[in-house]
């Protein structure tokens, strides 16, 4: 099924035929309607209730949490958590890890940036990056979309310029 949301043409696939019935394809796809009547993507609302499935961001990034948090800090570990539950799992969390692709953290990146947060963007990019590496340790993914350059390098920290006055000085 061929739709647009969020000014983005997308492609919903329900399976292939002799797995999955005209019957049943027709009620995903009246179902995929109404997620996107009620101003939801059907992608990532996932219409097979992958909410259950262990492979979503927010059950892999639970236990990547439960691994790591033992070796950190009681209160950067509660930092860490909670920056992902306000800025990532809003808009990944549900998904499955296999559908997330480099755009979806770009545009979630780029949605933190607009509020000025800089440095929580990257600090949400890096959480992500390292949930996807302990997905791929503990094989439940494959391949690491490639976020590398996704957040913005235009600090408002502005380097200090040398000064021909300055120059030649030894402090």
């Amino acid at each position: 099924m061929n739709y647009r949301f969020g000014g983005k043409e997308k492609l919903l696939s329900f399976g292939g035929y002799p797995a999955l019935g005209l019957a049943a394809a027709r009620d995903k796809r009246t179902a995929a309607k109404a997620l996107l009547r009620e101003g939801r993507d059907p992608i990532g609302n996932s219409l097979d209730s992958s909410a259950s499935d262990p492979n979503t961001f927010l059950k892999v990034a639970e236990r990547w949490h439960e691994n790591r948090k033992s070796a950190l800090d009681a209160a950067h570990a509660d930092r860490v958590w909670s920056r992902l539950q306000r800025d990532v799992f809003p808009e990944i969390g549900e998904r499955l890890i296999s559908e997330i692709t480099a755009p979806d953290v770009l545009d979630m990146v780029r949605k933190i940036e607009a509020h000025g947060a800089l440095d929580i963007s990257r600090r949400a990019k890096q959480g992500v990056g390292q949930v996807f590496q302990f997905a791929i340790a503990c094989g439940d993914f494959t391949q690491i979309p490639s976020f590398a350059h996704v957040v913005r390098q235009d600090s408002p920290v502005i380097a200090l310029q040398k000064s021909s006055a300055v120059e030649g000085v030894i402090i």
